[in-house]
């Protein structure tokens, strides 16, 4: 009923729901239960999502030269994360 992720029938009884990236929203299913003989009952279920804190990305990183055996080289924090 809400929620932007997928609903899947594991086939054992059980039921796995995969939300779509970054979605953090409330999520409800409505349902239907019915025994076989007739007799049916129906609920809902609500699940409330967790945000995650997702690691960064980027791009490759080029970096200006340096002459072999002058020392070490300092990379900033703004040249690492140039493509993020």
């Amino acid at each position: 009923d809400s929620g932007s992720g997928t609903l899947t029938d594991n086939g054992d009884g059980t039921w796995t729901y995969t939300p779509a990236a970054n979605d953090d929203s409330g999520v409800s299913f409505s349902y239907t239960i019915n025994d076989g003989n007739g007799g049916s009952v129906a609920g809902t279920a609500s699940l409330d999502l967790t945000a995650v804190n997702d690691d960064p990305t980027t791009s490759a990183v080029t970096l200006a030269a340096i002459a072999e055996d002058s020392g070490g080289r300092v990379i900033t924090q703004a040249e690492l994360l140039a493509n993020a």
